[in-house]
């Protein structure tokens, strides 16, 4: 293998970071076009419509409650509860929907943060106010639901959550042990609410000088690019003022994952599990022997990863690799620069193969502000897709910057999308 070729090889080994585009200071999101913004009036037009929605939700609950007791009679009743419920989750997977899209626009907007207390502090009533589901569901005999499945027409799109249901019995606890777990979510969601409003609203960095001797206030998203710079001095100088930025948090940050661990433990324990890391994966029915073995073989098998190191280390004329030499591209055409556009155009382009109505239903994606696109002060860092059958379409959020990985990020989101998309129409 020549050269050139290894070295293009080996850059795709590098772990990517968020990449940005250097800029003076952070923008705020007034600035940016709403061409950039993800449109959320899909969801809901007006607030005063939300508000509606949560106080419907609230006055569904003794409609569901109207089941309890009932859900062994006939496969009818049975799948009847599940319609209601289905109804009543549907409403409020569009209020939390809506309300976290537009906390994560802005996290230091505290009315938007409020919407989003307000409705998880109702699904934590509701919760509670239908603790009593799976317990009841338990104490009917296997076959008896079996039964309903298979001769209830519509009841067996059911199946997989009875299966999962049953699978994990010795889990699920009495009414009073389920309203109990149910009622402590609002303080259970508190140790990662404190870090990310932390890292995302209060969190400011500071400020470095580029290459060009200019200075570029530090934020989540441009701290990657940052890295990539071929200046030595400007990846140490961004590694130590992100990290010196999360210093200042240090105790506050501590105490957060100390919660988050307790958090764990607690419902673990609570739930009859042998550790944190079974109860997380049942979640899923895998196995945590699965998840060890992949760990050691991981392990074992180090070589290629550690001689990849080396190579970059001899390539950049480095005596010493640290952490924030990791990120530098190998070859000059892993550094360029790619406008959300041409990020658009690379993508349509590389997924033609899966036909026109996959790429129709993405361009549309990419053209009626699915997408929530730039970085601004306050914003979510990171990216996501969040879907869900209770909305016409998915909604996208990232923080471009305008590097290769950003554009690979772009791509990678979008295909969450529209398997969401697909397998909701």
């Amino acid at each position: 293998m020549g050269k050139v070729s290894f070295l293009f090889f080996a850059a795709f080994f590098i772990l990517l970071v968020p990449a940005a585009r250097a800029q003076q200071s952070a923008r705020e999101r007034a600035g940016i076009d709403d061409q950039y913004k993800w449109d959320l009036s899909g969801i809901y037009s007006d607030e005063t419509d939300w508000d509606a929605d949560l106080a419907r939700v609230e006055a569904m609950v003794p409609e569901v409650l109207a089941f309890q007791g009932k859900l062994g009679e006939s496969g009818e009743t049975l799948l009847a509860f599940h319609k209601k419920s289905e109804e009543m989750e549907s409403i409020f997977d569009r209020l939390s929907s809506y309300a976290g899209l537009k906390a994560d626009e802005d996290t230091r907007v505290s009315h938007y943060q409020g919407l989003k207390q307000r409705v998880r502090s109702v699904g934590v009533e509701v919760a509670a106010a239908t603790a009593w589901v799976q317990p009841e569901l338990l104490a009917i005999p296997e076959e008896r639901l079996r039964a309903f499945l298979d001769r209830t027409p519509g009841l067996d799109v059911y199946r997989h959550y009875y299966d999962d249901l049953w699978r994990t019995r010795e889990h699920v606890l009495t009414e009073e042990g389920e309203k109990l777990l149910s009622l402590a979510g609002d303080i259970a969601s508190a140790p990662r609410e404190v870090f990310t409003q932390m890292t995302n609203a209060d969190l400011r960095f500071g400020t470095i000088r580029d290459e060009n001797g200019e200075e570029v206030e530090i934020t989540q998203a441009r701290y990657g690019t940052l890295l990539e710079s071929t200046d030595r001095r400007v990846r140490k100088d961004a590694h130590e003022v992100y990290y010196a930025g999360y210093g200042r948090y240090v105790n506050a940050n501590a105490a957060a994952m100390a919660g988050v661990l307790k958090r764990d433990l607690f419902f673990a324990r609570a739930r009859g599990y042998s550790s944190c890391l079974e109860a997380s994966l049942d979640n899923d029915n895998v196995k945590p022997e699965i998840l060890e073995n992949l760990i050691s073989v991981v392990g074992a098998n180090l070589e290629p990863v550690k001689k990849y190191y080396q190579i970059r280390k001899r390539v950049m004329g480095l005596d010493t690799l640290y952490n924030y030499d990791t990120y530098v591209p190998l070859t000059p055409q892993l550094n360029e620069d790619y406008s959300y556009e041409d990020a658009i155009a690379l993508i349509e382009k590389g997924l033609v193969p899966l036909g026109d109505d996959y790429l129709e239903s993405m361009r549309k994606g990419f053209r009626s502000r699915w997408i929530d696109v730039y970085d601004n002060l306050g914003k979510r860092s990171g990216a996501y897709s969040w879907g869900s059958s209770a909305r016409a379409h998915p909604y996208m959020l990232i923080n471009y910057e305008g590097k290769i990985d950003d554009v690979f990020t772009l791509a990678h989101e979008m295909g969450h999308s529209m398997h969401t998309f697909f397998t909701c129409a």
